[in-house]
């Protein structure tokens, strides 16, 4: 977190695989309910996620109800990216093969939410046709 608040980043995104002793599946994502712009980048990451059809959007935790550290005492606009569950076999399969995938929709939610550039993005080598990736239910 210092290392966002020393740069002043304008997000802190942190990037997670989930696990439980119990069936489950999906991707999430924890932010501050009450912080429209986290609720924006949110909401434009898990449409782009969605598009890759590789397990169940969990949709938005608010943070204020699930209190996480790295969001609720960061002084930069901050999200917790739950990408899938490793207990799964299914989300482990795309985790472990897809993983670009998952980055690119991430990278691309940030995107089309923070209005980047088309040359940043070109410049992080991430400006993909989504028709190059897959979905491993197809």
């Amino acid at each position: 977190m210092w290392f966002s608040q020393k740069k002043n980043a304008d997000l802190f995104v942190s990037i997670h695989l989930n696990s439980s002793e119990y069936e489950a599946n999906g991707y999430e994502i924890y932010c501050d309910f009450n912080n429209k712009n986290t609720l924006k980048v949110s909401n434009s990451i898990l449409k782009q996620l969605d598009q890759f059809d590789y397990s169940t959007n969990r949709g938005l935790l608010d943070t204020n109800e699930t209190p996480l550290y790295v969001v609720k005492n960061n002084k930069v606009d901050a999200i917790l990216i739950e990408a899938g569950f490793i207990s799964d076999d299914s989300d482990l399969y795309y985790l472990k093969n897809y993983t670009k995938n998952i980055a690119t929709a991430i990278a691309k939610g940030i995107k089309k939410s923070l209005n980047w550039s088309d040359s940043l993005f070109e410049y992080l080598n991430l400006d993909r046709d989504k028709s190059t990736f897959k979905s491993h239910r197809d």
